[in-house]
């Protein structure tokens, strides 16, 4: 289910870690992984950022893990 974050305010679903990866010195992180169980858990989103050319963010998704709905 991709961007149930935009009806929900940018929501992301109950977790208790997340991991962040692709940052740089000139911006943040490019990709956030949302898991509840800790580190080994179940994945229940992952939130995709890209950033223009002055590294302000220009594009921002979060994509809820579709096993969470069953």
């Amino acid at each position: 289910m991709a961007d149930p974050g935009f009806e929900n305010g940018w929501m992301v679903p109950d977790h208790d870690y997340q991991s962040h990866s692709g940052a740089t010195a000139a911006h943040g992180p490019t990709q956030v992984v949302y898991k509840k169980g800790g580190a080994s858990g179940k994945l229940v989103a992952t939130e995709t950022i890209t950033y223009d050319g002055n590294n302000n963010i220009a594009t921002r998704s979060i994509d809820w893990d579709s096993s969470i709905f069953m």
